[in-house]
């Protein structure tokens, strides 16, 4: 077996010596002892046209060149893929393994194709960027949460703009139009801070990057609403708890945080929105009209606003008592004796947290025998009666005090009712 070491890769088809003992070879096509003779019938490449050439590129850009082979029988061939590529400057201009160079840097370059001994070169000249020129402008000195405005950006460089906005503060949309007039519209994302616009450009076309422009916008808040939707009971009864339910409104998401409710006897309540809305209580202990306000403090994105008054009207319960004693004279031991309390409300409002029961020195001696009043505690309205029945039983001689103890919201409570017996 004969192995071919000699690296031959170009030349002409015809007779050659393949020394396996690396003798030097024979002159004159002698043959002497340990050569053995070959032939290479193959065509071989014997040069190699770089194009296109000269060529030009601007920074930024690229060119792709192709290396075309001629070998010994006359034909040619692409050899752009296995071909060596090589730059004269690569902080001029680069190129790849297939023949494609980028230009860095304004200047001249040579490019170079090798394949085994043949090469070719082509010369690359890359042009200086050109700086665009640029505008930006629209932004206004300030505007309101969720307001819009639109921004316009200008060059003679064929780039569009990308446009950005400050996170939280404002939003830049879509840019649409051409690189001569490209415009973007800005939505206010707060009522507070400062909107900083910054438009950036690209290299591309022959034309360097134009760095950035910026623009500021003073974020302002918004007016709100405020109201109070409804009081509910109105009118109500002492120590009795009023719902107020209220609402704040703006644009967008619309407002968020409290909303205080004042009373114009010095009661309030707060309660926090949910989506524009919230409720708070208030329980009265004194009795008449006033007037409710809704105040809404405002958050970071709208300012506070304050409701129109709202009337309540708070009544009160008036205990009357039939009889305001009861005395059941002499019991014999062992035996009982009953007697009713009558229990009216003469006043405008319910009597309510109605209850009842026997205090007193004797207390043990009484009982609540039955009632019409209902179960404690109970609800007395306005121009209602209802009855207790008190029964006493003595187990001892003598006097026998106690008391039947009313308590509920009128203003009187708690109301008493003495009890009075002799036991025999």
């Amino acid at each position: 077996t004969v192995t071919d070491n000699s690296g031959l890769t170009s030349g002409y088809p015809g007779l050659y010596y393949i020394d396996p003992n690396g003798d030097v070879p024979p002159p004159n096509d002698v043959i002497f002892d340990n050569f053995v003779v070959g032939r290479i019938d193959n065509s071989v490449l014997t040069s190699i046209a770089v194009t296109p050439s000269p060529a030009t590129a601007a920074v930024g850009s690229y060119v792709q060149f192709t290396a075309t082979g001629t070998y010994t029988d006359g034909s040619t061939a692409n050899i752009s893929n296995s071909a060596t590529w090589s730059s004269s400057n690569p902080s001029v201009a680069t190129v790849n393994a297939t023949g494609l160079a980028y230009g860095a840097n304004g200047g001249t370059v040579t490019v170079t194709a090798a394949s085994g001994t043949a090469s070719g070169m082509a010369t690359l000249t890359v042009n200086p960027s050109i700086t665009p020129k640029v505008t930006f402008t629209g932004a206004p000195p300030s505007a309101p949460y969720n307001g819009t405005f639109t921004v316009t950006a200008t060059t003679n460089a064929p780039v569009m703009p990308t446009l950005t906005g400050t996170a939280g503060v404002c939003s830049a949309g879509a840019v649409t139009g051409t690189p001569a007039k490209a415009s973007a519209v800005v939505t206010m994302l707060s009522g507070a801070g400062t909107c900083t616009l910054t438009a950036n450009w690209a290299a591309g076309g022959g034309y360097s990057a134009a760095g950035s422009l910026a623009q500021q916008t003073t974020a302002l808040k918004v007016a709100s609403t405020t109201k109070i939707t409804s009081n509910t009971p109105n009118p109500s009864t002492l120590q009795h708890a009023v719902s107020i339910s209220f609402a704040a409104a703006g644009t967008g998401a619309g407002p968020t945080g409290s909303v205080t409710v004042t009373v114009s006897t010095g009661e309030s309540c707060t309660g926090t929105l949910a989506s524009g809305t919230g409720t708070c209580s208030i329980t009265f202990s004194s009795r008449g009209s006033r007037t409710l306000t809704a105040r809404y403090a405002g958050d970071s994105n709208f300012n506070g606003s304050t409701s129109a008054g709202v009337s309540q009207t708070v009544n009160s319960p008036t205990v009357s008592l039939t009889p305001t004693s009861i005395n059941y004279g002499n019991v014999k031991q062992g035996t009982t004796v009953t007697k009713a309390e009558t229990i009216a409300n003469t006043g405008t409002g319910a009597l309510i947290n109605f209850s009842w029961s026997i205090t007193g020195t004797n207390a043990s001696e009484y009982t609540v025998s039955s009632t019409t009043c209902g179960t404690p505690p109970a609800t007395l309205n306005p121009g209602a009666s209802c009855v207790i029945n008190v029964t006493f039983q003595p187990n001892a001689a003598g006097t026998q005090t106690a008391s039947l103890k009313l308590t509920d919201n009128a203003t009187t409570s708690p109301q008493t009712v003495g009890l009075t017996g002799t036991g025999k």
